[in-house]
């Protein structure tokens, strides 16, 4: 299960060309437990954020194709605070942990052990 997460994660906006939007994405309200994850995260990154920034966005699609990183996707993020997220993956907690992780870094170095620490998914380029 954790390899295919780890497979499934494409994560956007460190770079300077930005890849396409998730199709379809639809502007939404995050599920009530996203306050106290992203407090979790907080925590474990040791990095402060501003949870209120955050813009949540659904995508219809389990998963999408991210031309830029030549894989499926079934969360990515996007500078400044915009999170989108597959219908299906809403509620897994390490996904959404994943994404919070860089919304907290504003991107995130590859090697950067948080990801792992705070989420239990591997930052992958």
């Amino acid at each position: 299960m954790f390899a295919l997460l780890t497979a499934a994660t494409a994560c956007t906006g460190l770079l300077d060309t930005e890849p396409p939007l998730p199709p379809d994405a639809a502007l939404t309200s995050p599920l009530e437990e996203y306050a106290a994850w992203y407090a979790q995260v907080e925590e474990c990154a040791g990095v402060g954020g501003d949870f209120g920034a955050v813009r949540w966005f659904e995508v219809p699609a389990e998963r999408w194709w991210d031309p830029y990183w030549e894989q499926y996707a079934i969360g990515t993020w996007r500078a400044p605070h915009d999170i989108y997220i597959s219908f299906a993956h809403l509620s897994n907690e390490s996904v959404v942990k994943h994404e919070m992780v860089h919304d907290l870094l504003q991107g995130g170095a590859a090697e950067d052990p948080r990801f792992e620490e705070c989420s239990g998914i591997a930052h992958l380029l």
